[in-house]
C-alpha cells in the first residue's frame, strides 16, 4: 500500500474517533417559541389570500389547512371559528371575548420557469433533460384581539428544481408549491409554542488519571448519571478536580435540575476561573431563563380539556361498577380527542377503581380488524373492541361542534348488551 494510501485509510479509522470519543450524554431541553403567545389560548385561523388564478387560490387553501394542522399539533391552542371574527366584528361585538388572536396570512410569490437541456449519448443519440422550477413565498402574522398587537410575523420563500427525462413526469408547479409550503410552515411550531431538541453534553476529561474517574465515565456511558454524580462529587471534595466538578455538574443538569447544575458550575467558575466553566454557566442561566418562560405556557390549549377530562372521570366512576374492565377509545388522528383518551384513562388509572386495558392493546385489535375510527366511533363498533379486547365497558369519546361550540362526548358502554350505561358532554 502506498503512504499515502496508508495515511487515509488511517484517518478514516481513526478519523471519527479523534473527533467524538469525548465522553457524550444527550439531553432533552424545551425552548419558548419566538413568538409572545404565553397569554394566548384561543386562536382563529383566517384563509390564506392570494392573487388572481386557481392555483393560487387552492395553494392559499392548502396553506391554510396546513396552518390550522400545525396549529393543532402543538397542543396548546383551541382553535376557535374565524367567521364567527367576520360576524362579531360587523355587529360591533368584542372579538377580545371570542378569541386571544388571529393568525392570517398572504402568498406573496408564486413563479414557475421550465426549460430544457440537451445532450450528446455514445451513440450520437440526443437526450433531453426537463427541469422545472418553482419560487414560492408567503408572509403569515398573528395579532392579539385585545389591542391588536402584532404578536409575531414571518416571510417564507424558497425555490425547487425537480427534473425529469420525460416532460410528462414533471410535478406540476402547484405540487412543487405545496411541498415547499409544508416545510416553511414547520416553522410555525417553534415560533407559537414551546418545541423541544436533544441537545449533546461534552464531559470534560480527566488529566489527573484518578482511577474513580474511570469508574465514572463508565457509568455515564452506562447512563447512570445518580452514580456517576456521587463519584465525581466525591473526587471534587477530595482534591478539587476541575473535570469532577464539571461532570457532576452536568450530571445534576442530565438528572433534570438545571438550577442546582448552575449553582455548581458557578462555584466552579468563582473556585478556578476556568472559562470552560463560564461558558457553561451562561448557558445554564439562558436555560433556566427559558424555563421560567415555558412554564407560563402550561398548556393552555389543553387547560380546558383537563378540567372537562376531570369532571367527566369523576361522574363516570360513581355510574361504573367498581372493579370494572374499562376501555378507553375515540378516534384516531385527532390531536385534542387524543389528548382526551389519554388523560381520561389516566384518570380512570389513578383512580384505582376499575382496571384500564392498555391503549396500545385496543389500537393494536382495531389496525388488525380494520375498524374505521375516523370521526364519531359507531356503539357496534364500540362493542366489538369491547368483546375483543375483554373489556366489560368501553368508554367511547368523540369530539363535536368546532370553536366555541366545541365539546367533548362520552358514552359508557356496557358490552354485554351494547346498551348506553350513561352518557356525558362538556365545553372544550
Amino acid at each position: 500500500m502506498k503512504p499515502s494510501h496508508f495515511r487515509l485509510s488511517l484517518m478514516m479509522i481513526c478519523g471519527p474517533c479523534l473527533f467524538s470519543c469525548a465522553t457524550t450524554a444527550s439531553v432533552l431541553v424545551t425552548r419558548p417559541p419566538s413568538w409572545d403567545t404565553g397569554a394566548i389560548r384561543r386562536i382563529a385561523i383566517d384563509s390564506f389570500r392570494s392573487g388572481q388564478g386557481d392555483t393560487e387560490r387552492q395553494l392559499a387553501q392548502f396553506l391554510t389547512t396546513v396552518a390550522v394542522k400545525t396549529v393543532q399539533d402543538t397542543g396548546k391552542f383551541i382553535l376557535v371559528d374565524y367567521a364567527e371574527i367576520i360576524r362579531r366584528e360587523r355587529s360591533g361585538e368584542n372579538i377580545a371575548d371570542y378569541a386571544d388572536a388571529v393568525f392570517s396570512g398572504v402568498i406573496s410569490r408564486f413563479e414557475t420557469k421550465d426549460r430544457t437541456e440537451s445532450y450528446k449519448g455514445k451513440n450520437d443519440q440526443i437526450y433531453y433533460t426537463y427541469f422545472r422550477e418553482v419560487n414560492f413565498g408567503f408572509s403569515y402574522s398573528m395579532r392579539r384581539t385585545g389591542d391588536g398587537v402584532i404578536l409575531g410575523q414571518a416571510l417564507r420563500e424558497d425555490s425547487r428544481t425537480e427534473n425529469a427525462s420525460d416532460q410528462n413526469n414533471l410535478p406540476s408547479p402547484q405540487e412543487i408549491a405545496r411541498t415547499i409550503g409544508t416545510r416553511q410552515l414547520e416553522y410555525l411550531k417553534k415560533e407559537i409554542a414551546p418545541w423541544q431538541v436533544y441537545e449533546r453534553r461534552v464531559f470534560e476529561e480527566d488529566k489527573t488519571k484518578d482511577p474513580r474517574m474511570k469508574n465514572a465515565k463508565a457509568l455515564v456511558k452506562a447512563g447512570n448519571f445518580q452514580s456517576a454524580y456521587a463519584v465525581y462529587s466525591a473526587v471534587y471534595a477530595a482534591n478539587s478536580n476541575f473535570a469532577a466538578g464539571f461532570n457532576a455538574a452536568l450530571c445534576t443538569e442530565i438528572m433534570g435540575d438545571v438550577a442546582g447544575a448552575a449553582l455548581q458550575m458557578r462555584r466552579l467558575w468563582e473556585r478556578d476561573a476556568n472559562p470552560k466553566a463560564q461558558k457553561e454557566l451562561v448557558r445554564l442561566q439562558k436555560d433556566i431563563s427559558d424555563l421560567e418562560r415555558v412554564s407560563g405556557y402550561g398548556g393552555q390549549g389543553n387547560s380546558v380539556i383537563d378540567s372537562a377530562v376531570k369532571q367527566i372521570a369523576a361522574e363516570l366512576l360513581q355510574k361504573i361498577p367498581r372493579g370494572s374492565r374499562v376501555s378507553v377509545v375515540g378516534a384516531n388522528g385527532q390531536n385534542a380527542l387524543d389528548y382526551a383518551v389519554d388523560e381520561l384513562s389516566a384518570a380512570f388509572a389513578n383512580s384505582g377503581a376499575v382496571t384500564v386495558l392498555d391503549r396500545r392493546q385496543i389500537d393494536a385489535i382495531i389496525a388488525e380488524q380494520r375498524f374505521q375510527m375516523s370521526g364519531d366511533v359507531s356503539d357496534e363498533t364500540a362493542v366489538s373492541i369491547g368483546h375483543l379486547s375483554g373489556s366489560q365497558i368501553i368508554i367511547s369519546c368523540s369530539l363535536t361542534g368546532s370553536g366555541s361550540l366545541r365539546r367533548l362526548r362520552v358514552r359508557a358502554i356496557g358490552v354485554e348488551k351494547g346498551e348506553i350505561l350513561y352518557e356525558v358532554s362538556r365545553q372544550v
